[in-house]
């Protein structure tokens, strides 16, 4: 899959940073980010919380009905390598 960012759309002279007790859609976005954080890290007792980052999973943005790679991105790794060694990730298919 070939996702390409088009640098030409951005303006860095418009982007800034803000607490994210200082506006309500940064506190939104880390409540998302949290729920799929906890969803794939595995923690000191060899659980991983997923729930939340399931009920978050149908409004996830699409492309051809694909979420991978467009509403969620996986870094470093490609996913599928990510799934191979994680079963816990197996949830996450397409």
């Amino acid at each position: 899959m070939d996702v390409r960012i088009d640098w030409n759309v951005i303006a860095p002279e418009n982007i800034r940073a803000v607490n994210h007790d200082q506006l309500a859609g940064l506190q939104a976005a880390d409540a998302v980010a949290s729920s799929f954080y906890y969803a794939v890290t595995v923690n000191r007792y060899g659980e991983a919380e997923d729930k939340y980052a399931r009920l978050l999973l149908p409004t996830v943005y699409r492309h051809k009905e694909l979420r991978l790679g467009y509403g969620l991105k996986f870094w470093p790794e490609d996913v599928g390598k990510l799934k191979s060694a994680n079963p816990h990730l197996a949830w996450l298919a397409d």
